[in-house]
């Protein structure tokens, strides 16, 4: 490898690992100190606030005698708080043990961390709105070739009204109303008219012809249909060294013009025709300072999921644009953003819950789960694409954290908020014996999803 390709490497890496620390940062803060605030309002005394885990960056002790610290490990945190059999004999320390207070109160505190990170999502996604909603109206571009789309009838131009018995307002509506139907039997029927022309016609797509293996959460785009947009054709931005592209004499810079005589290919398009095309001519019309040229390549094979696919050796940027008319800006003011913001976040929800529910019974594969590589890659991907983008992404972490620490797995707050409940109804704690075991069951539990997950992104983003 180079050595400024190597450096390219590490700035990239080094920018991605940062904004993963702020991600995590932010998000385990909030959950914490929602722990931490109802906590101290139901009159238990904290020990400690910890970010974070291994040796200490920061540590302070306020006036209360809490020790706040970080350690160097962003990867977690926890609130101490004072436990019956350690206080002292005081009457009054005894009183501001955790064990001491009612279940109610327990079950407040242990609550208050994942309704913390809700409030911080509803918050960013406020502030997100505060600024003007922007939307893509339902209008589909060519749907991708040899794809299920273009197979049952879908045209370029078309806009979706309807699918199913839900009414389709923007783009974002396709995608969440597809994605529950994996794991459904049967048809799917899309509403749709052609170019305004009011007149709707029906569209049927049988669900296991595509949804069966879909990658979530872009159901639309495994069904070969993407949102309408003008492109100014594809740009190589980088071709690798002793690729079949660098052997053809592709070069960085060149703009793809057609392949196999398909005029101004979409990324998807290019994509898909060169990996299905391994060890095959192809085609490519480009342009370089002005100048059209057309030559013959030959993709080789590269292993990918067991699979072989057809490998060029480059990497694309497609010059795109949506039209005005495809763009629909909705203006909020503070009330109507504040609702928009707590719908959002509603939705959100739902969807994580249901994308939960649908890998446990395997309509969806564990394959999609993503460890720290892939909420890194992310991080830094939505730092690149702007402010707003970063925050929607911590808006959505920070759910995804809140609702992971509501799983009933007994280290875990559903898992403690489940023994509170038994407690509250029954009127006993959970046996001490009971709650030992559930605490070593539930570190092996997220141990084994932890190293699971990780695989996934090691074999996803290395391989």
């Amino acid at each position: 490898m180079p050595k400024l390709e190597k450096v390219e490497l590490k700035i990239i890496m080094m920018t991605t690992i940062f904004y993963f620390i702020i991600t995590l940062f932010v998000v385990i803060t909030i959950h914490e100190y929602g722990h931490f605030y109802v906590a101290r309002k139901c009159g238990v005394k904290v020990i400690k606030f910890k970010i974070g885990f291994g040796r200490d960056l920061f540590v302070r002790t306020d006036k209360t005698g809490t020790l706040f610290s970080i350690g160097w490990i962003p990867l977690g945190g926890y609130v101490q708080m004072l436990d019956e059999k350690t206080a002292s004999k005081s009457q009054a320390d005894i009183k501001n043990a955790f064990q001491t207070k009612s279940p109610f109160l327990r079950l407040l505190i242990v609550l208050a961390g994942p309704f913390a990170n809700m409030i911080l999502a509803v918050l960013i996604f406020w502030a997100f709105f505060l600024s003007g909603e922007k939307t893509l109206e339902p209008i589909i571009g060519s749907p991708n070739p040899d794809s299920v789309a273009m197979e049952r009838g879908f045209e370029d131009g078309m806009r979706i009204n309807r699918i199913g018995k839900t009414e389709i307002q923007s783009w974002k509506d396709i995608n969440r109303t597809l994605f529950e139907y994996i794991g459904h039997n049967g048809d799917i029927q899309f509403w749709v008219e052609k170019n305004m022309s009011l007149d709707e016609s029906i569209i049927s797509v049988d669900v296991q012809s595509w949804l069966s293996e879909a990658s979530e959460p872009m159901p639309a785009r495994e069904l070969g249909l993407n949102p309408k947009f003008d492109q100014e054709g594809i740009q190589i931005t980088k071709v690798e060294t002793g690729s079949a592209a660098e052997l053809s004499g592709l070069k960085e810079g060149d703009k793809v013009i057609s392949i196999n005589a398909y005029e101004n290919p979409s990324l998807e398009s290019f994509i898909k025709l060169v990996s299905e095309n391994g060890n095959s001519d192809i085609t490519i019309t480009y342009a370089r300072d002005g100048i059209e040229n057309t030559i013959v390549v030959t993709p080789k094979i590269k292993i990918n999921d067991d699979q072989q696919t057809g490998f060029l050796g480059v990497t694309l940027s497609p010059n795109v644009f949506y039209p005005e008319y495809m763009i629909k800006v909705i203006e909020h003011n503070i009330f109507s953003a504040l609702s928009a913001a707590m719908s959002q976040t509603a939705e959100t929800s739902g969807f994580i819950v249901s994308s939960l529910i649908k890998l446990l019974v395997g309509d969806i594969s564990a394959k999609n789960l993503s460890g720290p590589i892939g909420i890194a890659k992310v991080a830094g991907d939505s730092a690149e694409s702007g402010v707003l983008i970063f925050m929607r992404f911590i808006a959505v972490l920070s759910i995804m954290l809140g609702i992971m620490n509501l799983l009933p797995i007994p280290i875990l707050d559903g898992g403690q908020a489940v023994y509170l409940l038994y407690e509250i109804f029954v009127g006993r704690p959970v046996p001490e014996g009971v709650q030992n075991f559930g605490m070593r069951f539930g570190v092996f539990v997220l141990l084994t999803l932890m190293v699971y997950a990780t695989m996934n992104d090691i074999t996803r983003f290395l391989f």
